[in-house]
């Protein structure tokens, strides 16, 4: 089967809006100046050093897997830049039930 690469064109709607937001938590040390959501978990692999992200959050809703990931990325190199993004193996964005329904325990 032959390689086919594509670039998605169409950005969503929200994605501004939602990357500042993820942003926004990244960066902000104290915790309790923040809204609950979005929830961002980090992993960190002991072994192989590289980082596991989930993002909860009910505004995923309406934007698709791809762009969720895409999405997460772009906050993470805006904030701690295109070495920290290097070593990102997961970048899932999930809403609560979605969440649930994996059976992940991101609290």
């Amino acid at each position: 089967m032959p390689l086919i690469r594509r670039t998605s064109q169409i950005m969503h709607p929200r994605h501004s809006e939602l990357v500042t937001e993820m942003v926004r938590h990244i960066k902000t040390k104290d915790s309790r100046d923040l809204p609950p959501v979005p929830r961002i978990v980090e992993e960190m692999d002991r072994v192989s050093k590289t980082l596991n992200v989930y993002v909860l959050w009910q505004e995923w809703e309406s934007v698709t897997q791809q762009d969720r990931a895409e999405m997460i990325l772009e906050a993470y190199e805006q904030t701690q830049g295109s070495a920290a993004v290097r070593r990102i193996s997961i970048a899932m964005g999930l809403a609560p039930l979605e969440a649930q329904t994996l059976g992940l325990d991101l609290n």
